[in-house]
């Protein structure tokens, strides 16, 4: 160690708090970095296993292959794994067992061993096929047909294919079609199977969880038999999915190369996969996690530059007179230079290595808590888990070392520069002149001989006020720019927050509505509604819209350039909407108005004209949208379109007449309510049931669809789920659809909660860099003037007067800071409102609360840290502090 550095050594010790506040800034920056690094590196591990156990860990597939084709295939150097699977085709099942009149088939794939692995087929009963002539089914079959098929049972299956006729030519269906009635396609009498007159007898050995690609609307359950490439004639193509070693940006050209050189006739890339490498071309969620994690590091980097900076410059402040000392003895300027890189390499040298323990420790701990809530957003049983690769490590390292060498960079040029004369006169941080310092009369007339000094003080002293108003500005707008980024996160949460008033429903066709008692009737069900939607484009006449919708509502819509105002007819059974109507606390006669309103042909309602509504500051509030009254009767516009797609509208569809008007919503009814969603009426059932059938007299397309849905609420929202759950799964020929509302309500709460974690962690951290800056340079700038305040206390000045200037330059601080600090603050949040546009659907705003907490705590820091810093100043020794070098 040279002595320039054994100096620069003593001095760091000597000043250990400074020391300590620089390292602890470091440490900070590398953990934050780190844990930034960290997180998107392990969310895009998550992502990446849960997309192999649904999707497959594939790379590429070479469809329609032959034997010459995959011997090339084998022959790549690159390629770690060749899985091979092909579709054999549809077989009828036996109608006597068929439930869901929607899955008519079993839909029948080969595939090898290592194809299976890879498909993600979990047994539940028996094992995989091992051999031609085995076969393992869904699990699904036997929750909605029984137990037609029995491990040990041979079966014969004829196999054939699905087609339809479809604008003049054959179209062959696949399992991305559902099951086609002749009512979807009546002009070509639907789908129809056609045997390939391939009779196979397969022995069932198990039952098994298909996963991802069982889905519930495609029209043939999934089956899977053992394909033996020594056995499968040669002239039959394959499907060959392969898995490279190695992954890179050259991929998709590799695995271009690869399918011309088999000669296969459609090949693809598993983008779904190779997205989460990091390799998919024009990914834009790859390119926001980027994107998000680069302005996350610059703000962590330039408030550590900023810190360290600070650091070093003060130090180099109080140390001129030394490195000029040093420099008339012979230092040279490479070792005046070497004497400050020396420092920042001791505080990275020590401090790195702790920012990294700290950062991976941190996000271990983080995840370990949250992994929970993350697997119920995912939908996975899979656990997030802190992956630490060597990338992060050295990206992170890279980073802090490169953050501190830019701190260094200027005071160790300054250092260099520094002569013997100028460190003895110390003319280069004070220089005086009488026009630079002179003052005010106001401001000695308002602040008196305090107020004035402070003045003269920072106005002598440029430099150092400068670098502390800077540190201040930055460390004030860095904040608020990542409380603005939160505020952004929590508001559009808040604003698509839309709490249900049930817990789970079930949809059905309207025609099987008396079967709706096998939810209904479950002991964990402790209310439920059911109404059929009305799925048709029903509006106001524009005359009539003018006279009833509000003007509140109307300035709203008009914000959210929507003008158009429909009505969505809500159909009830006449024993529930009885229940709605004492519940909305209506008079009984209601339901008399609507006998006397069908018998002269019209449809009677119950308007809900009172709605929780979304304004164009994204604020919820409730208001009346319409001005409606018990007997108005308004004619209903239908629309319809053409082939090419022209609109058409009815004039007077229906007559709607208004039994009454309410603001109590149904269950089921949304509690939020936004200008572009259609009106809520309340009917009855036969009455929506009647206006679809007579929608289909029209020439034109009319659309629209009638769907029966059973909402359900209960104090245990979750046995309810499971139980309704139990119910759909046992008749899936009678419900449609099932959908657990508390369960995402679940997810949502825990994505708020893991997004608030990060965002409020990352706050608290950048709130700590912010005030050990602060402290840091205040603390220290003050300490460089013991020798005024020595001198300032030998001619008279007192406590009182001493605190007065405390208070006056804490003031010019703080004021100094908000000039400044608020126009950036904003310009900063309106960059990430800007970068964010899109991904949140409400207007630019400033998070208010944030801007009044961050002006409190910079006056309040500002204040402690000098009266800490005057306070020592006070007791320290008239003498001693006139003799400080």
């Amino acid at each position: 160690m040279s002595i320039v550095s054994k100096v620069t050594w003593r001095y760091m010790k000597k000043n250990k708090k400074r020391t300590l506040v620089t390292m602890f800034g470091v440490i900070i920056s590398v953990a934050m970095i780190t844990a930034v690094l960290t997180s998107i590196g392990s969310f895009l591990d998550l992502f990446l296993r849960r997309e192999i156990e649904n999707g497959g860990a594939w790379m590429a597939e070479y469809d329609g292959i032959d034997q010459e084709g995959l011997d090339q295939l084998y022959a790549q150097s690159d390629i770690s794994a060749v899985m091979l699977r092909t579709e054999l085709g549809y077989s009828p099942l036996p109608e006597e067992n068929m439930r869901d009149m929607n899955k008519q088939y079993l839909y029948i794939e080969a595939a090898d061993a290592g194809a299976m692995e890879d498909m993600g087929l979990k047994v539940s009963q028996g094992r995989l096929p091992e051999a031609p002539g085995e076969i393992a089914i869904s699990n699904q079959l036997l929750a909605d047909m029984g137990d037609i098929y029995a491990i040990g049972d041979e079966i014969t299956l004829d196999i054939g294919h699905r087609e339809m006729e479809m604008d003049g030519t054959t179209q062959i269906l696949g399992q991305d079609w559902g099951y086609v009635n002749n009512q979807q396609y009546p002009d070509s009498g639907g789908e129809r199977f056609v045997s390939d007159d391939l009779e196979v007898t397969y022995t069932v050995v198990g039952f098994v969880n298909v996963g991802s690609t069982d889905y519930t609307w495609s029209a043939g359950y999934n089956a899977v038999t053992f394909l033996d490439l020594d056995t499968w004639p040669a002239e039959k193509k394959l499907s060959a999915r392969v898995i490279f070693d190695h992954v890179d940006r050259n991929i998709y050209e590799r695995g271009r190369q690869i399918s011309e050189l088999t000669g296969c006739e459609n090949f693809r890339m598993h983008d779904d996969l190779l997205r989460y490498y990091g390799v998919t071309p024009n990914d834009h969620m790859n390119d926001f996690l980027y994107v998000f994690a680069g302005f996350l590091i610059v703000l962590i980097v330039v408030g550590s530059v900023l810190l360290i900076y600070n650091a070093f410059a003060i130090s180099l402040s109080e140390r001129s007179r030394q490195l000029g000392m040093l420099s008339s003895v012979g230092a040279t300027k490479a070792q005046k230079r070497r004497s400050v890189f020396f420092e920042g390499a001791v505080i990275g040298g020590i401090s790195i290595p702790l920012g990294l323990v700290a950062g991976f420790g941190g996000m271990t701990i983080t995840f370990r808590c949250i992994s929970p809530m993350v697997s119920m957003v995912m939908d996975s049983n899979l656990a997030i888990r802190c992956v630490i690769r060597p990338d992060i490590v050295a990206a992170a390292a890279g980073l802090a070392v490169l953050t501190i060498f830019i701190s260094s960079w200027i005071p160790a040029a300054r250092a260099s520069r520094i002569s013997p004369i100028d460190t003895i006169r110390q003319n280069k941080d004070i220089k005086l002149t009488r026009r630079k310092v002179k003052t005010s009369r106001l401001t000695r007339f308002l602040f008196r001989f305090e107020g004035d000094l402070a003045v003269k003080n920072m106005k002598r002293n440029k430099k150092g006020y400068r670098i502390t108003v800077v540190s201040l500005v930055l460390s004030f707008t860095l904040f608020l720019g990542v409380a603005g980024y939160a505020s952004m996160i929590q508001r559009a949460m808040d604003v698509s927050d839309n709490t249900s008033s049930y817990d789970v429903y079930v949809t059905m066709n309207p025609d099987r509505i008396e079967q709706a008692s096998l939810c209904t009737s479950l002991d964990q069900v402790d209310d439920y509604n059911i109404i059929v939607r009305n799925y048709l484009s029903l509006y106001f006449k524009e005359a009539d819209s003018q006279k009833i919708i509000t003007q509140d509502y109307r300035n709203i819509t008009m914000d959210f350039q929507w003008e158009d105002y429909g009505v969505q007819f809500i159909g009830m059974p006449r024993e529930e909407l009885e229940k709605y109507v004492a519940s909305a606390e209506l008079d009984a006669s209601v339901m008399d108005t609507f006998d006397e309103s069908l018998e002269n042909g019209q449809i009677p309602v119950i308007f809900l004209n009172q709605y929780n509504v979304v304004t164009d500051s994204y604020q919820w509030a409730q208001m009346e949208v319409a001005d409606v009254a018990s007997g108005d009767t308004f004619g209903m516009t239908l629309f319809g379109y053409d082939v090419d797609g022209n609109s058409h509208p009815i004039s007077d569809f229906t007559q709607m007449t208004v039994a009454a008007v309410t603001d109590q919503v149904p269950m089921g009814i949304a509690q939020r309510f936004r200008p572009f969603t259609d009106f809520y009426v309340i009917t009855l059932d036969q009455c929506v049931t009647d206006m679809l059938k007579q929608s289909q007299n029209y020439k034109y397309n009319i659309g629209g669809s009638n769907t029966a849905f059973v909402y359900m609420s209960s104090s245990d929202p979750k046995e309810l789920s499971e139980a309704v759950s139990q119910v759909y799964d046992e008749h899936r020929g009678i419900f449609i659809d099932y959908y657990s509302v508390w369960e995402t309500e679940q997810s949502d709460r825990s994505l708020a909660f893991v997004m608030q974690v990060f965002c409020y962690g990352f706050i608290a951290l950048m709130t700590l860099i912010c005030i050990a800056n602060i402290l840091n340079t205040i603390s220290t700038s003050i300490d460089l003037r013991r020798r005024e305040f020595a001198m300032l206390k030998s001619v008279g000045m007192d406590s009182k007067a001493f605190n007065r200037m405390l208070v006056f330059e804490s003031l010019l601080y703080g004021i100094k800071t908000l000039i400044y600090g608020i126009p950036l603050s904003i310009l900063l949040i309106l960059a990430e409102f800007e970068m964010m546009r899109g991904t949140f659907s409400f207007g630019f705003f400033l998070p208010l609360p944030y801007y009044i907490g961050a002006i409190a705590a910079l006056f309040g820091v500002v204040l402690l840290a000098m009266a800490y810093s005057f306070s020592k100043a006070r007791r320290e020794n008239i003498l001693d502090g006139l003799r400080t070098e």
